[in-house]
C-alpha cells in the first residue's frame, strides 16, 4: 500500500464475497499508486504504435494523460478534473477518458482482488495466436488467489448512466460465458460528478452458476508475459541503474528522465521477461526497503512511491510532487 492522500468515491453493485474488504463508499490511493496503475495498464496489442523502440513512449503517454487530467481538490482529499481536461474538445476528452477508465479498473482490481495482472483482452488473444473478433471485453486478469477477472471498462467525461453500466456488465458477462466460466466479471466506469470530482462505478455480473469448466482456461504464462514484457521493454530502452546495496530481494530500477519517474521491478521477473541479469536496484528503493522488514510495505513513508501486488514499484520525481503539493 502507499500512503493515502486521495479518496476516490465508488459504487459497487453485486460485489462478490471473495473480494477483499474495502472501506464503504470510497478507497484511499496515493499519487504513487495512481502512477503505478497508469504505467502497468499496457496497450491493446503488441503491434501497437508504442512497440519496439517506442515502447517507453507509450508508458509516458498514459502517465502524462492521467496525471495532467487530475488535480487535488481545494483543501485536498479528493481528485478533481483539471483545467486541461475541462478545456479539451470532445475527441480529446474521449481519448483521455478511455485511458482513465482502464486506470480506474486497474486500481479497483488491485484493491478488491489484489490483482497480480490485468491486461487488454486483445493483447492476450494475439499472444495466443488468436485473432480478436466479435464482441469481447476490455481486460482479463488474475486475482491474488488465481481467480480469472473479466472487465469491461468505460471512461466517461460526465456521469455514469445506469444503462451504460448495465451494458458494460452484460458485455463482461458475455465475455465470461463458456470460454472463462466461473470468472468474476464486471462493468467498470471512470466518471465525474457535476462538480468535477473523479469517481468510479462497478456493476458485477451475478456469479456463474453453470457449473461448467471453462472451455478456454486462462494461460497464465501468456497473460503474465503480456503484462510484464511491455514494461520490461520500456525499462530496457531507457537503461537501468546498478546499485550494489544489500537488499532482502534484488530489484531492477530504471529512470525515465523525460517524465521524472523511476520504475522498479523484482529482478527475477525482469530477467524472466527479457531483462539483463546483472542489473540491480536504484538507491531510492534501497533506502525505502531498509525501513521495513518486508518489501510490500515500504511505501508507508512515501506518498509518491508505490509497490503493487505485481512486484512493480513506481516513484514520482520532485516535479510531480510539487504539482500535487506532496512532501518528499
Amino acid at each position: 500500500m502507499g500512503l493515502v492522500i486521495f479518496e476516490v468515491p465508488y459504487t459497487a453493485d453485486g460485489l462478490p464475497s471473495s473480494a477483499k474488504p474495502m472501506p464503504p463508499d470510497e478507497v484511499g490511493i496515493s499519487l504513487g499508486e495512481l502512477a503505478w496503475a497508469s504505467v502497468t495498464l499496457g496497450q491493446p496489442g503488441r503491434s501497437s504504435v508504442f512497440s519496439g523502440p517506442d515502447a517507453a513512449m507509450g508508458l509516458d503517454w498514459r502517465l502524462c494523460m492521467v496525471l495532467c487530467s487530475l488535480v487535488p481538490a481545494a483543501g485536498g482529499g479528493m481528485l478533481v478534473m483539471s483545467d486541461a481536461f475541462r478545456q479539451s474538445d470532445a475527441n480529446e476528452k474521449g481519448a483521455v477518458s478511455y485511458v482513465l477508465g482502464g486506470v480506474s479498473a486497474r486500481l479497483f482490481a488491485e484493491h478488491a482482488f489484489g490483482a497480480e495482472a490485468l491486461v487488454h483482452y486483445d493483447a492476450y488473444l494475439r499472444s495466443r495466436s488468436i485473432t480478436p473478433k466479435g464482441s469481447r471485453p476490455d481486460f482479463i486478469g488474475l486475482s491474488a488467489v488465481g481467480e480469472t477477472l473479466i472487465v469491461e471498462a468505460k471512461g466517461r467525461s460526465a456521469t455514469a448512466r445506469p444503462d451504460l453500466m448495465n451494458a458494460a456488465m452484460r458485455r463482461a458477462a458475455k465475455g465470461r460465458a463458456g470460454r472463462h466460466a466461473g470468472a468474476i466479471a464486471w462493468g467498470h466506469a471512470s466518471h465525474w460528478t457535476s462538480t468535477g470530482q473523479w469517481r468510479a462505478a462497478m456493476r458485477f455480473a451475478p456469479p456463474d452458476a453453470s457449473g461448467e469448466a471453462p472451455s478456454q482456461p486462462v494461460d497464465r504464462d501468456v497473460l503474465r508475459s503480456c503484462y510484464y514484457r511491455p514494461i520490461v521493454d520500456a525499462m530496457r530502452i531507457r537503461g537501468a541503474v546498478k546499485d550494489p546495496a544489500d537488499l532482502p530481494a534484488a530489484w531492477t530500477s530504471t529512470h525515465f528522465a523525460e517524465m521524472d519517474i523511476e520504475i522498479s521491478m523484482r529482478a527475477s521477473r525482469f530477467r524472466a521477461y527479457g531483462g539483463v541479469d546483472k542489473l540491480a536496484t536504484g538507491y531510492w528503493l534501497s533506502n525505502l526497503l531498509g525501513r521495513e522488514p518486508g518489501w510490500q510495505m515500504f511505501t508507508r513513508d512515501s506518498p509518491s512511491a508505490y509497490v503493487g501486488s505485481d512486484g512493480i514499484a513506481v516513484r514520482l520525481g520532485p516535479s510531480w510532487r510539487q504539482r500535487f503539493a506532496i512532501p518528499s
